[in-house]
């Protein structure tokens, strides 16, 4: 029995230590970062999270695309998240679907921007609800359709310690603590 408990432990342990590295090397690469800064022309404040990586839904090492967030006290009322995929492709819509919940969201910029990386993204309004639900949600997923009428499925529930839903609660605690002051 001590055994048992004693391997428990160390693998518990050694996975939590590999969360936590993996979760730096991408903060380190620029993923998942959260700035908080003041723009040199308006001056307005905006809090980011950089784009990171969303669990597909097919398999436990299939990847969907990355996401990311923005806020600013301008609209404090909601967030722009901004789907970002793999490939040169013109992105029409993204759907979240929070615990049933299917909500299409608004497009914030009118076209696709087009990534040196060979990568497409754009930016979609969430409300600041939604944006709290998709931390607690027991099922999280997003749907980026693009005009080609190509789609991908993510899951904001799969995990392997540093993917965009564990950036999420920074972000978070961030707008609320600027909400605050």
């Amino acid at each position: 029995m001590h055994i048992r408990l004693t391997v428990a432990l160390v693998l518990a342990v050694g996975l939590a230590g590999c969360a936590g590295f993996n979760k730096a090397g991408r903060q380190a690469a620029g993923m998942g970062v959260v700035t908080d800064s003041k723009s040199s022309f308006s001056g307005t404040r905006w809090i980011r999270l950089s784009p990171a990586p969303v669990g597909g839904t097919t398999g436990m090492f299939s990847g969907c695309c990355s996401v990311g967030m923005s806020w600013t006290p301008k609209v404090p009322e909601g967030a722009i998240l901004i789907a970002d995929v793999s490939g040169i492709v013109a992105l029409d819509s993204v759907s979240l679907n929070l615990d049933g919940d299917i909500r299409k969201l608004e497009p914030v910029d009118r076209f696709t921007q087009f990534g040196s990386d060979h990568n497409s993204q754009k930016g979609y309004y969430v409300p600041w609800s939604m944006v709290e639900r998709m931390q607690t949600a027991k099922e999280a997923k997003i749907l980026i359709t693009t005009l080609s009428r190509g789609s991908v499925v993510g899951d904001f529930r799969a995990t392997d310690g540093a993917m965009f839903i564990d950036f999420l609660p920074e972000f978070i605690t961030a707008v609320r603590n600027a909400k605050a002051q």
